[in-house]
């Protein structure tokens, strides 16, 4: 796909990611989730509702890799782990 086949919204504007991000970090996988609150939450793609909001109902913990940055005020968290229907910002 390129910038010719879609048309954005009115405002909107076609960027690289350079463009706009300070800093882009990728998770990291964690094979040892725990449900007693240990470390911090782990946002997978069951967390991501069908209407692209995020679910605490059933949130599992795991322990993060020394250098983890955590998510603050402002940060954006892309899903892209999940089907293409469900993928979310």
């Amino acid at each position: 796909m390129n910038n010719n086949d879609v048309t954005l919204p009115n405002g909107w504007v076609w960027a690289n990611i350079s463009e706009i991000a300070d800093k882009v970090n990728p998770g990291f996988p964690s094979g040892q989730h725990n449900k007693v609150s240990a470390g911090v939450p782990h946002l997978r793609p069951m967390n991501v509702s069908k209407k692209g909001e995020i679910e605490l109902a059933v949130l599992k913990y795991v322990t993060p890799p020394g250098n983890y940055d955590r998510l603050r005020g402002g940060d954006v968290l892309f899903n892209n782990t999940n089907s293409p229907e469900l993928e979310a910002v």
